[in-house]
């Protein structure tokens, strides 16, 4: 493993601070922090909940895009057309490929060409 040197260390965390100011400020419903997990750096979003209500699930992503992409589905807000996203929508979450269509505000036929 290589070492990282401190000025580079610096820019990382700087980026990291800004990526989770970026997301508070486009999800305020949700809690969001950055933890490792397993040794890959992650962020994690967790709904904010009223007290007495059950725990809400916590989101985990690689990197702010794909948790950004995550929290905009799960709002119902459009979501930008990846192909790794329709892939793990179909098979991970077990949607249809018409299921996948809405989500994601495409065609069928689209949705098929990423499949």
């Amino acid at each position: 493993m290589q070492a990282v040197p401190d000025d580079q260390r610096a820019t990382d965390d700087q980026q990291a601070r800004d990526d989770l100011a970026d997301l508070r400020e486009a999800f305020p419903s949700y809690q969001i922090g950055r933890r490792v997990i397993r040794g890959v750096p992650c962020y994690l979003a967790r709904a904010r909940r009223a007290p007495g209500q059950a725990p809400a699930a916590l989101a985990a992503a690689p990197s702010p895009a794909v948790l950004a992409a995550m929290l905009a589905a799960a709002q119902g807000r459009p979501v930008r057309l990846r192909p790794a996203a329709v892939v793990a929508a179909y098979r991970d979450r077990g949607l249809t490929v018409q299921q996948c269509a809405q989500l994601f505000g495409v065609s069928r036929t689209t949705i098929t060409k990423f499949l």
